[in-house]
């Protein structure tokens, strides 16, 4: 257990120690051999240094195990790369894990990859239940086609992922089968040489539910202006416009 008067575990870091002493060498001493990416301690500094650490044991001429040889590579640029690209990865899913609109990401099968918390609220469905099942579920009938040739000219064309797609009124169905408005957006992008589409969605039900209700108000007041044959106008002072209402046209 001691190297020149250190205890072996002292070439680890802190807390690597209890894997390295518990876990690793009694494996090496059952297996006979063992390789593990592990942080090494900087004597001078005390910093870890990733190494990937290959152990083996060493045999006399009857075959009893006599000692351990030791290979090691530093591969601590490359898990500073990994390290960076994580947090950059944890960044963006968390940005999308809060982002408003359902974001779903599918694959060239029309199988769902990604679904966001945001599109669990708009489908009413978990992502555990939608991860691996066609994106098609949620896409009424009659739209379906439509749907496809979009995933079919984007795989063709070959649009980058930081262009965005025509955005369109459509509607999508939920997974207790109610249907609802909402506005898209399809985008490419490839990873690993696989094609993925994003999806983003934007409930937009309440805002139709607006403009209804603003057409109807507009609709009464024409029909109360005309039975009473008043007529009303109104002055936009930012931009100088003056509207007329309909009844307003017919007095004049």
């Amino acid at each position: 257990d001691h190297f020149h008067g250190v205890e072996l575990s002292a070439y680890f870091f802190p807390e690597d120690q209890a894997f390295i002493t518990h876990q690793f060498f009694p494996r090496v001493l059952l297996e006979g051999h063992g390789e593990v990416e592990i942080r090494f301690r900087h004597f001078k500094t005390g910093a870890a240094i990733w190494m990937l650490y290959n152990v083996f044991n060493i045999h006399d001429a009857s075959g009893a195990v006599v000692g351990w040889a030791t290979v090691s590579r530093n591969i601590n640029d490359r898990k500073l790369v990994e390290q960076a690209l994580a947090e950059s990865r944890a960044r963006v899913a968390a940005i999308i894990d809060a982002a408003l609109d359902a974001i779903v990401s599918v694959d060239e099968g029309q199988r769902i990859c990604y679904f966001n918390p945001a599109a669990e609220t708009m489908f009413r469905c978990k992502a555990a239940d939608a991860v691996g099942t066609s994106f098609l579920r949620f896409v009424p009938a009659r739209f379906q086609d439509t749907y496809r040739q979009h995933l079919w000219r984007y795989a063709e064309d070959g649009v980058p992922c930081q262009s965005s797609a025509a955005r369109d009124e459509l509607f999508a169905l939920r997974a207790d089968g109610t249907e609802i408005p909402v506005e898209g957006s399809i985008s490419l992008s490839s990873v690993a040489g696989t094609k993925l589409f994003t999806i983003n969605l934007r409930d937009v039900s309440e805002r139709k539910l607006c403009d209804q209700i603003l057409r109807r108000s507009q609709r009464d007041l024409n029909h109360a202006q005309s039975v009473a044959q008043i007529g009303s106008w109104r002055l936009d002072v930012r931009r100088n416009e003056l509207t007329w209402s309909a009844e307003n046209h017919r007095i004049f």
